[in-house]
Parts: structure tokens; sequence; C-alpha cells
């Protein structure tokens, strides 16, 4: 009896670090393919089957002239002389507005990434763990990590460990923005604070009060993160709970 028991005991065992080193393999394949991270759109714009921005044009007007009466010929003539002078004019704002439109478009190239195809990173206005307001684009001039955390939430608790980790190692060079979602019930300044400091988490933390950067950023689900390089231009992003090899590949990214 003794013997079974000793059996199935280290078959057991044998399955489950099977399961751990399969997991673990897994794992690392994924990190390599970098298949976790995501290039990113501008969050609230949709686009065309093109890729641009859908808009609708309502062509002009357009006007026939005629005459009446006596003298129908000089009036058939002089709407024949206005509607060609119509048309000319029509010719010229055409052109002038197919101009206008090649020069937008190479400011908007410009815009993007100078080219790169880069996007924008949206600003938005949080608070610090002191309660002072802190602007996105107050970090520009680095590359920043834009992670959306709630100490409810554990995904990010376990990711969270990987993020103190390269922080401490890059916290130097790369921006951390560990942006705390806070709802006022469920979660609140409280305790998020609570939960980082009793980790002992000294990557720097902020506050979304007011759900406004939640909501620039579509944030449906947590935890969620952005690579924004040191323009201001968004790289990649990640949803769900991501380690470390896969935080170094979007850090990588952006610098």
């Amino acid at each position: 009896m003794r013997i079974k028991t000793i059996v199935t005991a280290v078959v057991l065992v044998v399955v489950l670090v099977g399961a751990t080193i399969l997991y673990n393999v897994l794992s690392d394949m994924e990190d390599l393919t970098g298949s976790q991270l995501r290039p990113v759109t501008a969050p609230g714009q949709q686009a065309d089957g093109a890729g641009s921005l859908s808009s609708q044009q309502t062509p002009p007007a357009q006007t026939q002239g005629n005459g009446g009466g006596q003298g129908q010929g000089q009036g058939q003539g002089q709407g024949q002389g206005q509607g060609q002078s119509q048309g000319q004019e029509q010719g010229q704002g055409q052109k002038q507005d197919q101009g206008q439109g090649q020069e937008q478009n190479q400011g908007q190239d410009q815009s993007q990434g100078q080219g790169t195809g880069e996007l924008p990173a949206p600003d938005f206005t949080v608070q610090d763990m002191n309660g002072n307001e802190v602007k996105l684009s107050d970090m520009f001039g680095k590359p920043i990590v834009l992670n959306f955390w709630a100490s409810w939430c554990p995904p990010c608790r376990v990711e969270m460990p990987d993020f103190e980790k390269v922080f401490i190692e890059l916290g130097e060079d790369i921006e951390f923005m560990m942006v705390c979602l806070v709802d006022g019930s469920r979660e609140t300044t409280a305790t998020g604070a609570e939960h980082v400091v009793g980790n002992g988490f000294t990557f720097p933390v902020y506050y979304d009060v007011t759900q406004e950067a939640a909501i620039v950023y579509e944030v449906w689900s947590i935890p969620a993160t952005y690579f924004i390089n040191a323009e201001g231009y968004l790289v990649a992003y990640a949803e769900g709970s991501i380690n470390e090899r896969t935080l170094r590949s979007g850090i990588d990214r952006i610098s």
C-alpha cells in the first residue's frame, strides 16, 4: 500500500514538473517571436480600408444658365458663357483644393513620426503620489513605458516584480509611468498606494482619478502596456500580463 502511494506521488511530481517546463518553454518561444507586442493604431480613431480616416465631401452645387422670351439666342449664349466661366472657376478651385490637399498630406506625413508611420501618443493628466498633476507630455524626451494597472487585478500583480526589476536597471534612461486606474470604489488612491508600498515597489506611480487616461487609451481590460518613443510617438503595446523578456523587447523598440 505504501509503495503504491509513493509511486502515485512520484508520478504526480513528474507530471507537475513536466507541465511547468513545458509552460516555460512556450512562454520563452512567445517572447522570442514578440507575439505579445503589437503595432499601435491611434486610440479612438477608426480607419478606412486604405488606412486613412474616413470623411464625407459634398460636391459643390451646379448652376445652369438659361434665357427666356425674346432674345433666346442671346440668353443661351450668355448662359453658355456663364457656364464656361463657372466651369473654369470650378476647375481652378479644384486645382487649389488639390494643391492644398497635397500640402496637408505632406504635413500629415511629417507629423506622423516624420514619415516613420508612428502615431502621436494622446496626452492626458494624472496625479502623482503627492496629488500633483502630471501630464504624459511632461515625460517626452525619454522613451516611456506606460502601464495601466489596479491592485485588485491578479495579472497586474504578477507582472509588477518584472517592471520593478527593469525599472531599477533602466530607470535613469527610460520613463516608467505606472498608472493606477482609480474608480473610487473598487480601487482608490489608498488601496493603490498600499499595494505599492507593501510590496516595496519604487517605480513611479500615478493615479487616474478622473479616468481621463483610461478613456483616451480605450483601456477596457488590464493590465495594458504602451511603449512610446522619446519623440512622443506610439510604437507598440501589449494586452495582458507580460514578463521581463517581453518588457525588454518593447523597450528595445523605443530606445
